[in-house]
Formats: C-alpha cells, structure tokens, sequence
C-alpha cells in the first residue's frame, strides 16, 4: 500500500513539474543559442512585426532590421492576438527557445509583460 502511494505521489508531482525559468540576456542567447535550447527562458527585447513576429536587442536594431539582432517569436493563437497586441513595445517574453523550421526562435510562448504596464500576452490554459 505505501508503495500505491508513493507512486500516486510521484506521478501527481511529475505531472505538475514545469521546468526551472532562466532569465537570460539578449546578448546572451544571440552569442550562445545552443546552450539554452530546450530550455524555458525570459528575455526582455523590442518586439516588433516585420516579415514575421521577433524581438530585437533594441527599437533601433528593429527600425533598421538588423536581423542578426533579432530572434523569432512564433505567434500561434488563432487570431493573432500575440502580435497585434505587443507590436513596437519593450517586453518580456517567457517561452521556450528551440530550433523552429531551422533557425533559433521562442516558442509556446507562456506570457510577455510590456515595460510599466499589463501584460499584452498571456497564454490561455
């Protein structure tokens, strides 16, 4: 019986377990990517639309679209909500960052939080 338990103990807690956030510098994962993928991280950036979502060291690296300054965010919700409502703005951005269709990007992004106001993002679960 105690067995029974434990066991039921240790699936409620591997169920439940969300990895350990890094919070990681833009400069940071642009000069090591491989090192945090897979990982959940945060990186605060400017986020900006242009041929697709991605957040950039900063509102001058995106102008100019140093894209060798940027990282990809992909955007799943149905209606776009993500992009629209973080457009040009200084955030935080809480996800995972991995290998997505063969460059370095954030995904299953968790939540992004704008410098001094409301989270303009946060996944519905």
């Amino acid at each position: 019986m105690k067995k029974l338990v434990l066991f039921v103990f240790l699936m409620i807690i591997s169920c439940t377990y969300k990895e350990e956030l890094l919070r990681v510098s833009f400069v940071e994962l642009l000069a090591d990517p491989g090192r945090f993928e897979g990982h959940r991280i945060q990186v605060f950036g400017y986020f900006t639309m242009g041929i697709g979502s991605e957040i950039f060291l900063d509102e001058i690296h995106a102008v100019f679209g140093d894209v060798a300054s940027s990282i990809r965010v992909i955007d799943r919700t149905h209606s776009g909500e993500m992009t629209i409502n973080c457009n040009d703005k200084y955030v935080n951005v809480r996800a995972t960052f991995e290998m997505y269709k063969g460059q370095y990007s954030l995904v299953n992004v968790e939540k992004i939080d704008v410098q001094g106001s409301a989270p303009c993002f946060i996944r519905d679960e």
